[in-house]
């Protein structure tokens, strides 16, 4: 059984490096393939008569002869499979629906902040997946896989979500066998800063990028780490829990238990009553003019539209917070020896905090460490995690996030 197993596997490999440098190739061949995967010549016959047969590439006309037979193109076709991805968070759902060449077919953000009840959460998940299939149509019968970008602590091989202290319930939850009974799909489950981080890291295509840190700050701050071209996961998938790394000496109680943690400074309600705290104090005016004029509550929102436009306490106030950040970022550049670093978040849209946490990296880190490395921020939005979802799903049934070829 096992060398049949491991026989499987390869020939999957195989079809999968092909698919791969179909879709990374405008104008490709049968001998342009061959070159490129230093496979023979019948494997890659093979390989293309199966992928025909499915219906994922198809032969676009023939090119010029330079000397030889005609070469004949092969091309992917796009909707002949979709990915669909789900993300959550105690403030939203992103869902995102991808075809088979990565292009975004359809998007979703449903807002959920407050909600903190298990079945409803559940429902805005299900529901969400079920538009998505209705809005396919007759083409739901393409869909290849569901993937569940899920915060907190995972088992990825039960499918179960461990805990998640945003939702108090929210615990030894078998989701992926809940949703794949009701769809009837595979459902694949990573958890969301994994999912965050394959979606960038696929979707920027930024394969050259042997080693990277993605770091997404919302309701807490997450870590990714890609080493040597591959997701690092630890135990519970848990790897990268860089929000409760001890930063600040504040007495603050943060939910793990411990105290000090970078959560405590710069989760979204950390931020929030510091603004609070600041109002008190005759502080963020600019704030408090934005809430009177739009009738509205405080949120993150406000606090960076603020920044933009120049808010002196508010630029104060995000100085300080990436100051936090720094000391946190700083120990993992200087353990990791990243070539990237990516933030996201809605407070890493100002192009001051770019600034800011540029020159808390330089002022941290041993200069020959950072030499050469790339600080950047996402511009992939709320969408980010719904895509990196379905990628989860590609990179398990394609790989199409593999190493270079």
């Amino acid at each position: 059984m096992a060398k049949g197993y491991n026989i499987d596997i390869r020939k999957k490999n195989k079809r999968n490096l092909i698919l791969n440098i179909i879709r990374n190739n405008k104008y490709i061949s049968k001998t342009k393939i061959k070159a490129l995967s230093k496979l023979s010549m019948s494997t890659v016959i093979s390989c293309i008569d199966e992928l025909m047969e499915l219906g994922y590439i198809y032969e676009a006309g023939v090119g010029e002869s330079t000397g030889g037979r005609r070469p004949v193109w092969l091309k992917l076709k796009p909707d002949s499979a979709y990915f669909i991805g789900i993300e959550f968070n105690a403030n939203d759902v992103n869902g995102a629906v991808l075809n088979l060449a990565g292009q975004l077919v359809n998007s979703k953000n449903i807002i959920i902040r407050g909600v903190k009840d298990v079945n409803k959460v559940k429902a805005v998940i299900m529901n969400c997946i079920q538009e998505f299939l209705n809005e396919l149509g007759e083409a739901k019968d393409k869909v290849v896989g569901i993937g569940l970008g899920v915060p907190g602590l995972i088992d990825m091989e039960k499918g179960e979500s461990v805990k998640y202290v945003h939702v108090p319930d929210w615990i030894g939850i078998p989701i992926r066998d809940e949703m794949e009974k009701k769809f009837g799909f595979k459902v694949y489950i990573s958890k969301n800063i994994h999912a965050m981080a394959m979606a960038y890291i696929w979707h920027k295509n930024y394969k050259a990028s042997q080693n990277t840190l993605f770091i997404s700050i919302r309701t807490g701050v997450g870590m990714s780490c890609i080493v040597n071209n591959e997701m690092y996961y630890g135990k519970y998938s848990a790897s990268g829990e860089i929000g409760h790394i001890h930063v600040a000496d504040n007495n603050k109680k943060c939910n793990c238990g411990k105290y000090g943690c970078l959560d405590t400074e710069l989760g979204y309600d950390a931020i929030k009553e510091k603004i609070i705290n600041g109002m008190k104090e005759g502080k963020f005016k600019k704030i408090k003019e934005l809430i009177e004029k739009n009738n509205c509550e405080l949120d993150i929102e406000l606090f960076v539209q603020s920044i933009e436009e120049g808010d002196e306490d508010s630029l104060e106030l995000l100085q300080q917070l990436c100051k936090y950040l720094g000391k946190a970022v700083n120990c993992a550049i200087m353990i990791l020896n990243p070539d990237r670093v990516i933030f996201s978040g809605n407070i890493t849209k100002p192009k001051q905090f770019l600034n800011y946490i540029t020159k808390e990296i330089k002022e941290g880190c041993m200069e020959e460490i950072i030499q050469n490395m790339v600080i950047e921020c996402s511009d992939m939005g709320d969408v980010i995690g719904g895509i990196g979802a379905a990628a989860v799903v590609m990179q398990k049934e394609f790989g199409f996030t593999t190493k270079p070829i």
